[in-house]
């Protein structure tokens, strides 16, 4: 903050032209019957045979779009 460089001029460039070219993106909530939080989850142990690291991941879906 105390001393940009060109760098990170354009650095804030790129984020906001980023910003700019996805604000229409999201999430869309459609009205369901069953409102319900529903969450899947899936795990990988030691899949990676070079670095011998195990891999996890979930999503949660709260009515008929994901939350998280």
């Amino acid at each position: 903050m105390h001393n940009p460089s060109v760098h990170h001029f354009g650095a804030a460039k790129r984020i906001l032209r980023y910003v700019a070219g996805t604000s229409d993106y999201g999430v869309w909530y459609n009205k369901v019957d069953n409102f319900r939080l529903y969450g899947f989850t899936d795990s990988d142990y030691v899949g990676s045979l070079d670095d011998q690291k195990s891999t996890s991941g979930q999503v949660f879906f709260l009515g008929s779009g994901a939350v998280s």
